[in-house]
């Protein structure tokens, strides 16, 4: 009976020690996990914080340009609206000052501030008298943009883009003749 009770208090004992054992394990092991997902988290922090720094300061957005073929014009934030015609007009204007190598009160001018979504050198030129809204366009003679003068709280003066507006008409319009076009056949 001792030798019972002796066995059976090893054995407690035994199934005590391993349980413990299991549970020191276990318990080690969820901090060492523990431990490595927060340095991993905090590692990949580290190593993409700065990437993302970057991508979001090397990348600045284009500015959209319109296609050639549709109906477009562009309003400024000093509520001008200039029109397709006459903004290819003096797009066409500042690229014979370009091919001719002459210049109108100094235009055109190379564009290098503005992040237009057209490959090739841009350049820009009145569309007035009163240089305040230009056309920004490509040696080739495409229309990037328009851009207006503006003034920063130092008085410094910088060309900021003014709004690209699709004419939706042209779409109701092409619409308009197909369905007509269904209806007679």
């Amino acid at each position: 009976s001792i030798l019972n009770l002796t066995f059976i208090s090893t054995s407690l004992v035994t199934i005590v020690i391993e349980e413990v054992k299991f549970q020191i394990n276990t318990q080690i092991h969820y901090l060492i996990m523990k431990l490595l997902s927060i340095s991993g988290v905090t590692m990949l922090f580290s190593i993409l914080a700065p990437v993302n720094s970057m991508a979001i300061n090397s990348s600045p957005e284009l500015i959209p340009v319109p296609h050639h073929s549709q109906a477009f014009s562009y309003l400024c934030q000093n509520s001008r609206r200039h029109h397709k015609n006459v903004i290819e007009q003096r797009a066409q204007i500042g690229k014979q000052a370009l091919d001719y190598r002459c210049s109108n009160n100094g235009y055109p001018l190379r564009l290098s501030t503005l992040n237009y979504s057209i490959d090739g050198v841009k350049w820009y030129y009145p569309i007035d008298d009163d240089d305040v809204d230009f056309v920004i366009f490509t040696r080739a003679g495409h229309i990037a943009g328009v851009a207006y003068l503006a003034t920063n709280e130092y008085q410094q003066q910088y060309l900021s883009p003014c709004q690209l507006e699709v004419v939706i008409i042209s779409l109701y319009k092409l619409l308009a003749k197909i369905v007509m076009t269904d209806n007679v056949n």
